[in-house]
């Protein structure tokens, strides 16, 4: 073989040899998985939470009480403190299954519930406030067409009961507790010292404050 020769084969061969070491590093001889593939690096991305209501209704907005609230005993809950909204806090009065109805005070952002054991002595209006409440009446859940008190309630007041059967008073008081009224009329005699069912109301119920010291709040356990 001429001197010419053997040097294009000796350059055939280097060219050959780069050649593979670059096809080697290409398939992984660093160390790197062969399989994994490096996403190139981005932003964080911004994303806003919107808040999911219930789908019955219970904290549409159309659907609270405004500038009343309850003349009732308030506590709060975990979930009620926390609360800054009127969505927050219809959503804490959801969280809680003895919750049975919600007020919100927008001045100090407040937030309290009144679980079904608290006495009511109906609703009063107050400046300020907001109150919502559950579709737990009886004569509306049953829907009956004779509503009237249950006369197992002796303790709760202002109990007009009579339209408490029509689809749009849920969430007038007494309507929304969920032992106050019953289908089948007002009983007889008449159980309390109230006189019978004319209502519910045309609108909240305004009575007389009979939990006039709101300040005093318990605790839920």
């Amino acid at each position: 073989m001429s001197e010419r020769s053997a040097m294009a084969v000796s350059a055939v061969a280097v060219a050959a040899s780069a050649l593979m070491s670059s096809l080697l590093v290409g398939c992984g001889s660093s160390g790197d998985d062969p399989g994994t593939t490096t996403a190139a690096s981005t932003a964080p991305t911004t994303s806003t939470t919107t808040t999911t209501t219930t789908g019955n209704g219970e904290c549409d907005a159309a659907n609270f009480n405004r500038d009343w609230r309850p003349n009732a005993d308030y506590k709060n809950s975990t979930a009620s403190l926390a609360a800054k909204s009127l969505d927050a806090c219809c959503q804490a009065c959801q969280s809680e299954d003895t919750c049975v109805s919600w007020v919100f005070f927008a001045p100090q952002s407040a937030c309290h519930v009144i679980l079904e054991d608290a006495t009511w002595a109906g609703i009063i209006p107050a400046t300020g406030y907001t109150m919502g409440a559950k579709k737990l009446g009886p004569c509306y859940l049953e829907g009956c067409s004779n509503c009237g008190h249950n006369a197992e309630d002796v303790d709760d007041r202002d109990l007009k009961c009579a339209e408490c059967d029509t689809p749009d008073s849920w969430n007038q008081y007494p309507c929304f507790l969920p032992k106050a009224c019953t289908c089948g009329g007002d009983p007889h005699p008449w159980s309390t010292t109230t006189s019978p069912s004319t209502g519910p109301t045309s609108g909240p119920f305004a009575t007389e404050d009979f939990f006039s010291n709101n300040d005093d709040l318990f605790e839920l356990v």
